[in-house]
Parts: structure tokens; C-alpha cells; sequence
């Protein structure tokens, strides 16, 4: 229940009869975590509150005088702010009175909230930066801030709106979830998760983690993700469309930023909606080899030099500098062909292979990862003894 409230009356003492009513109360909720009241007595300054031991708090008026069942001065109003599952009530000794059994209080005009379901969304990516060409995680937590807790179907629909990313399939991020990927690659792409296990309410969460792949041409950074939780009996938000249609959710205005770390608002967690932004990293492993087929050679003679720039990923390396610099000894050296590898995509030639030679440099235009180029230098041996 939430918010509960009702009225003690005939709370009062008079030591000349000997009766002083004291009575200590207290929230419960979920079974053992105890809930303070608020006690707004008709008369302040007759009644005081205090917190004593389990979680009780006390109410003891300092009135000495004998109240009638229906006098409104003796009545005192109990407030619970917070949800709770139930109320206990001791009447205790009071100095006037060592056995509390003797007089009586009473209770009436019950009131309380109906408990709503609230579905709120974090998202934080699990490294600070992704690399292209491989996997990035993100961990989603939903929440229910509510009083009570979900029913049927609640949904996380999460878009990734920088081309380049894509979500794994399948995504199998257990605890009861079953999500669908959008076939589209590397363009918007988009899961929806479901989960109909209840979700208790006051704080309960359930996590879900989900993959992407990044292409080993990705530059774009950062990469932006926007996610909202919906569904589950939660008046706020009853279907995707709610809020952010366009994009999900919309950065800025609504939402959890960054895992909730950097934006937060009562609007935003109405809202259901979870933002991150990644940085992007690139990483290419650069080689070079070079080899002649011969141990000897005669001066005079010319030698053919295979020479194969190679990339081994993850990243792209597109625009790649590189240069061959012919050792003492040989001379009229000239780039003789270009060939190139890769799957799945393969490397792309120099527009001008020649300039490979030093003191030029040229640059490989596209230069994926698990590709390379070959150039063959054919050169003129002039040392003798090389």
C-alpha cells in the first residue's frame, strides 16, 4: 500500500486517575524491513514523537487531563510517506500508568494509495571505449520504483543509431528474457527483449546484457544507444510510442544518461529511458616482409624483392603511409606489380605504387583488416660481394 494514513482518537493521560496512553508504531514492509511513520497531532504541542528501539517511533502526550471519546484535540493523524505491506501498533506503559491494559484508544478514517508499477531503465556500456572490428557489451538494469509489482509482458527496446554497429545474434541475455535482433546490418540496428517473470516492486531490479559487433571501418564516435522500458502494467508507460517514438528516447530530455550518472530528473525516470554515449577506438596490427627468393645473387644481375604490407586487425588502417627504402648495393629499383588479399574484403593498391620506393611514401587507400598488399620491386645489383 501506498501512502497509508488514519487517525488514533482518545489519546490522552490524567496521573491523578492513573492512565496515560502511550503507543509506539511502525511500517512493515516486504517482512522484515521496518517503515517510520509521520504523527501530525491535532494539537502539536501536546504530543511528542520520538524513535525507539525495531523501528517503532513513539507518540506520548504531555496533556494532563481527561479527553471524551469524540474530543478532536485527543485525535492524532499517522502518515506513512512511503509504502508499506502493514502496521503494528503497541500500547505500552506510560509513567502514569503501569498497566496500559486498563484504557483504550481507538482507530478510524483509513485511508491509502493504490500502489503503482514505475519501470525505470539504466544502461551503462561495460568498457569505457569499444574497438572497431570487435564486440562491445552493454549491461541494462530495470527497476521497478513502484509499490507493487509488474504484470505480464514488460519490454527494453534498444536502438543503436551510429551506422557501423550492429546487435549479435541471437541476444541470449538469460534471467527470463527473450530478445529479437532487426536484420538490418550495421544501420540503425534494434533488439526488443521481453520478460514476463513478475518484478517486485520498491527497487526490484533484473538485469539484462546485450552485445554488439562494431565493423573494422567504423570511425564514427562516439557510438550513441538509446533504450526505454515499457509494458508490465505500468500506467506511465503503456507502449514504445509513449515516449520517444522517433528514436526510442531522446537524448537530453529524457532518460538516464550515461547509466544514470550524469542526467536524472523525476521526468526522466517517468520516462523509462536509458542513454549512453561510447568513445571508439581503432586498432590495426601493421607488418611488413620482405624477401628475394635467393641467398646469392651476381653482381650485374637484377633481383626481383616481394615486399607485403599487411594489416591484422581488428581495425581498418585505411590511408596507411608506407615505404621501401633499396638497401647499398642495388640501384634502378622500380615497382614492377601490385597485387592484393583479404577476406572478406580485400586491400586496395596504391594509386601510385612507384612513389613506395624512398625517399617517396605513398598511402594504401583502403586498407581493411586481415588484408594486405604486395608490391614487387625488381632492382639492379651493382655491389660486389652483397
Amino acid at each position: 500500500m501506498d501512502k497509508v494514513r488514519f487517525n488514533m482518537y482518545d489519546v490522552d493521560r490524567q496521573n491523578g486517575a492513573g492512565w496515560h496512553d502511550v503507543l509506539q508504531i511502525r511500517g512493515i514492509l516486504n517482512g522484515t524491513t521496518t517503515v517510520p511513520p509521520i504523527q501530525v497531532p491535532t494539537t502539536p504541542a501536546r504530543y511528542g514523537l520520538s524513535t525507539t528501539t525495531l523501528g517503532f517511533s513513539q507518540v506520548d502526550t504531555t496533556f494532563d487531563g481527561n479527553c471524551a471519546n469524540t474530543s478532536a484535540v485527543c485525535n492524532v493523524r499517522v502518515d506513512f510517506a512511503n509504502p508499506i505491506e502493514g502496521v503494528e501498533v503497541l500500547f505500552v506503559a506510560g509513567p502514569g500508568n503501569a498497566a496500559p491494559g486498563s484504557q483504550r484508544v481507538g482507530f478510524n478514517n483509513f485511508s491509502y494509495c493504490v500502489p503503482k508499477r514505475e519501470l525505470s531503465l539504466t544502461k551503462v556500456d561495460v568498457t569505457p571505449t569499444f574497438v572497431a572490428g570487435q564486440t562491445g557489451t552493454y549491461t541494462l538494469v530495470v527497476t521497478n520504483i513502484g509499490g507493487t509489482q509488474t504484470v505480464g509482458l514488460y519490454t527494453v527496446t534498444d536502438v543503436i543509431s551510429t551506422t557501423g554497429v550492429q546487435f549479435v545474434a541471437p541476444q541470449t541475455p538469460g534471467g527470463g528474457w527473450t530478445c529479437a535482433v532487426s536484420t538490418t546490418t550495421f544501420a540503425s540496428d534494434t533488439v526488443s527483449c521481453g520478460r514476463t517473470t513478475a518484478l517486485a516492486g520498491n527497487g526490484a531490479t533484473t538485469p539484462l546484457t546485450l552485445t554488439v559487433a562494431l565493423a573494422p571501418t567504423l570511425t564514427t564516435t562516439p557510438i550513441v544507444n538509446r533504450a526505454k522500458v515499457f509494458g508490465g502494467g505500468d500506467p506511465n508507460k503503456l507502449t514504445l510510442a509513449a515516449t520517444g517514438a522517433v528514436s526510442v528516447c531522446n537524448a537530453g530530455n529524457e532518460g538516464y544518461r550515461g547509466g544514470g550518472a550524469t542526467y536524472f530528473s523525476t521526468a526522466a525516470t517517468a520516462a523509462g529511458c536509458a542513454y549512453e554515449e561510447t568513445l571508439l577506438e581503432r586498432q590495426a596490427a601493421l607488418s611488413v616482409t620482405k624477401n628475394n627468393g635467393s641467398t646469392t645473387t651476381v653482381a650485374g644481375s637484377t633481383l626481383n624483392y616481394t615486399v607485403t604490407f599487411s594489416n591484422l586487425g581488428p581495425s581498418d588502417a585505411s590511408g596507411a603511409l608506407i615505404q621501401d627504402t633499396p638497401s647499398t648495393g642495388l640501384s634502378n629499383c622500380s615497382v614492377f606489380s601490385c597485387s592484393v588479399a583479404g577476406s572478406p574484403t580485400a586491400a586496395t593498391c596504391p594509386a601510385t605504387p612507384a612513389l613506395s620506393l624512398a625517399p617517396s611514401s605513398t598511402t594504401i587507400p583502403s586498407f581493411p583488416a586481415n588484408s594486405s598488399v604486395t608490391l614487387v620491386v625488381r632492382c639492379g645489383v651493382t655491389a660486389i660481394g652483397l
